[in-house]
């Protein structure tokens, strides 16, 4: 069986595993040589090269399918999509190769995705800044937490909702020796407290 490597961009990690999102049972491995085809290629399967991160949702992210034709563009997404989702999960440090395509003789497109995730950060301080303590109340953050952007997004939003006044921003400071993160809540003065 031939086939032509555009791209490689494998890791070598002993125990990673190669999971591999199929246009059905047949194409799970790359059919037997067949003359050469012109024309564009067709996506045979996507398959993600990463250990420890549940594939079902990552597959759920991508645009392109099997039985698609093979769009550079379109993969360039699914690379994006694949980081953005990585880091709102507290993988601020991930890292999504771009894809490694291999074509067999008749044209088929073997896909891969090489995910390092890199370590999971957690929240290692939370503080507020422009209101009192009594006025803040309990944060739902704590000092431990997984480092979720939505997680964050919610505590901005209910610290907001409870002040009844201006904004609220959050800077996220990453220390990345330490795989940690320091959040700071600002709150913006009420138009009172402006006068």
């Amino acid at each position: 069986m031939r086939s032509l490597v555009l791209a490689l961009a494998m890791l070598a990690a002993g125990g990673w595993g190669v999971v591999h999102l199929c246009a059905g049972e047949a194409d799970a491995a790359p059919p037997a040589a067949a003359p050469a085809t012109r024309g564009p290629s067709v996506i045979a399967s996507i398959a993600f090269d990463v250990r420890g991160i549940a594939t079902a949702e990552l597959r759920d992210l991508l645009a392109s399918r099997p039985g698609d034709r093979l769009d550079a563009q379109a993969l360039d997404r699914d690379r994006d999509a694949l980081h953005g989702a990585l880091v709102a999960r507290g993988y601020l440090a991930a890292q999504v190769a771009a894809p490694a395509v291999t074509l067999d003789a008749a044209g088929a497109a073997f896909v891969t995705f090489a995910i390092a995730q890199g370590p999971l950060y957690r929240v290692r301080s939370v503080a507020v800044h422009g209101a009192s303590a009594i006025e803040v109340g309990p944060i739902t953050l704590a000092a431990g937490d997984v480092a979720q952007a939505d997680r964050i997004a919610a505590a901005r939003i209910a610290l907001a909702d409870r002040l009844r006044r201006g904004g609220v921003t959050a800077n996220v400071k990453t220390d990345d020796a330490n795989a940690a993160v320091d959040i700071e809540l600002t709150v913006a003065p009420s138009r009172s407290a402006r006068r």
